[in-house]
């Protein structure tokens, strides 16, 4: 029996790879625009977009970071919580899913410009 909590989970990395997908590909239009490369493997950066936010989302989970305990005090109550995780992982897989297809874009502008024999801008 799937729980509530899996089904949650399984919508929340689906909607997290959509997001990672339009921003490989979003990114990687940019970078051919502006390197005036042309425009081919959008597929694949959208591919490396999706993988580097899965990537870089799970991956944030076994990267150790140090405790932060925080305490509030309201009413006369005390409240402590320690997170000993990176609390923002969405930051770093859209990070990353930036990072890989403009990388790849970088690649492929560079074996471009060695391929033709000019200089780079």
């Amino acid at each position: 029996m799937i729980s509530v909590l899996h089904v949650v989970a399984a919508k929340y990395l689906l909607l997290l790879a959509v997001v990672g997908m339009a921003a490989g590909l979003f990114v990687g239009l940019f970078a051919s625009l502006v390197s005036e490369v042309t425009i081919r493997g959008l597929i694949a950066d959208a591919c490396l977009g999706m993988f580097g936010s899965l990537a870089g989302f799970l991956t944030v989970f076994f990267v150790p970071w140090p405790a932060n305990t925080v305490t509030y005090r309201m009413n006369g109550i005390v409240e402590t919580t320690t997170t000993v995780r990176y609390q923002h992982p969405e930051r770093v897989a859209l990070a990353v899913s930036i990072v890989l297809p403009l990388l790849c874009e970088l690649y492929r502008f560079s074996r471009a410009t060695m391929k033709s024999g000019t200089k780079a801008p």
